[in-house]
């Protein structure tokens, strides 16, 4: 079974092979234009259409865009039925950035509600790890209580501050967990933008 990580970088990889493959026959198109030897206007439109389907499964949209508009342009300015083809895909990749910059925001959104989960989580367990500790103090040294808090016996008592210093201790371990998840977190992002 393939790994997560190998499942990306097999995108990424496609990805920029259809990305240079397109860049290839936009140049080649450029060029030939240029010229114009021996070439059509349809077999220059042609590549642009290629190169702009490339693109468009590379989900590089403004530039499959781009390609599409050459096409028109270029190559199929005198043919109508090929134009309302083209203009129908240029609508389809406006609703697909759309959309995918739709869920990217929804996405981001989710990513904000998550933090601040996490931050009230993280508070939460270092407040109560601070109080069971206080409170363990408190109960464990007798001189302080001694007998008045409801005539408890010194054993009783020790025996609660060690309950208190034990919980004490679970929400100190989790209050630790949950900030290593979050530099652990940070460093994940940093490294990312690193790579781009």
């Amino acid at each position: 079974m393939a790994d997560k990580s190998d499942k990306n970088t097999l995108d990424y990889q496609k990805r920029e092979s259809f990305i240079q493959e397109a860049i290839h026959l936009e140049t080649r198109a450029d060029s030939l234009r240029r010229e114009g030897k021996n070439v059509t206007a349809d077999d220059i439109g042609l590549m642009y259409i290629d190169a702009g389907a490339l693109r468009e499964r590379a989900a590089d949209y403004i530039h499959a865009k781009d390609d599409y508009l050459k096409a028109k342009v270029y190559g199929f300015s005198h043919n109508s039925e090929v134009i309302s083809v083209i203009d129908k895909r240029i609508r389809l990749l406006d609703d697909q950035r759309n959309l995918s910059s739709f869920f990217k925001s929804i996405k981001e959104k989710r990513e904000k509600e998550n933090k601040g989960r996490k931050d009230l989580k993280s508070k939460l367990y270092s407040i109560l790890s601070i109080s069971f500790l206080a409170s363990a103090l408190f109960f464990v040294s007798s001189s302080l209580t001694g007998n008045v808090i409801a005539r408890l016996v010194p054993n009783n008592s020790r025996f609660i501050g060690v309950c208190f210093f034990a919980c004490g201790l679970v929400f100190a371990f989790l209050y630790s967990r949950c900030r290593m998840k979050k530099k652990t977190a940070g460093s994940k992002v940093k490294n990312n933008k690193r790579k781009k």
